[in-house]
């Protein structure tokens, strides 16, 4: 059971890196009218997936 949590704690923070990646290689664009066109929500999704899966890996790491 351990290492499931081990395993979750490490996806969950590559998934937060790759979501800060996918922003970066999306990126975005001034529209016509003048308004910015970007992916805005990958940010805050990206940094909640890493600090979930560095607090779990910090958790299970005084677990032991």
């Amino acid at each position: 059971m351990k290492e499931f949590g081990v395993y979750l704690a490490a996806g969950l923070f590559a998934c937060g890196i790759g979501l800060q990646i996918l922003f970066r290689w999306i990126g975005g664009y001034v529209a016509e009218d003048g308004t910015l066109i970007e992916p805005f929500y990958l940010i805050p999704m990206g940094y909640l997936f890493c600090l979930s899966g560095f607090a779990l890996g910090v958790v299970l790491y005084f677990q032991r």
